[in-house]
């Protein structure tokens, strides 16, 4: 024989506590599931997840080794023993024969190698028209707290152009560049 029970809420004799429901109930079209708190989230767990558009409102051109910022300034609220999985993407003209490098900056200390930072292009020849180049690294955080984030690059010899005008070019989809912040449950 069956049963049939229409209520739009269960609640507990008191009040207040858990129903607990031993069977399978079926048909339901939607439940209301708790959120997991970092506490309870597994090693690998994608904790909080960022992403930036870069503020430059036109290209710029670099033709100087001083770290420029990329207009990525934002702030971070992390936990000690998580990583950072830091993806950073857009479109570059070489215009000359040169050196450039990326980096990474949390409270304005790097997180990449003094020099070349998160990584160097070395081009003995001019990369002609704009290239889609993307960058990833990753990075432990020392003490839970809020830092403030920014990424810049630089010229060692040579110049680069960074297109940060916020559209494609000539329809190939060179963008002004981004980045995607990934905070790991370590």
């Amino acid at each position: 024989m069956t049963s049939k029970l229409k209520t739009d809420i269960l609640e507990t004799v008191s009040g207040s506590g858990t129903i607990a429901l031993t069977n399978q109930l079926s048909g339901m079209t939607s439940a209301s599931v708790p959120l997991l708190t970092e506490a309870q989230m597994v090693s690998g767990s994608i904790v909080n997840s960022y992403a930036i558009a870069s503020s430059l409102t036109s290209s710029t051109t670099l033709s100087s080794s001083s770290w420029l910022s990329m207009g990525f300034v934002t702030s971070l609220s992390v936990t000690a023993g998580n990583t950072l999985l830091i993806s950073i993407s857009g479109g570059f003209k070489q215009a000359s024969a040169g050196h450039w490098a990326l980096n990474c900056y949390l409270n304005g200390v790097s997180i990449g190698e003094s020099n070349w930072g998160m990584g160097i292009y070395t081009g003995s020849t001019t990369i002609t028209g704009w290239t889609a180049v993307t960058a990833t690294t990753k990075y432990t955080i020392p003490t839970t707290g809020t830092y403030t984030f920014d990424a810049k690059m630089r010229v060692n010899s040579g110049s680069l152009t960074i297109h940060g005008d916020g559209r494609t070019n000539n329809g190939w989809g060179y963008d002004s560049p981004h980045v995607i912040i990934q905070e790991i449950k370590g």
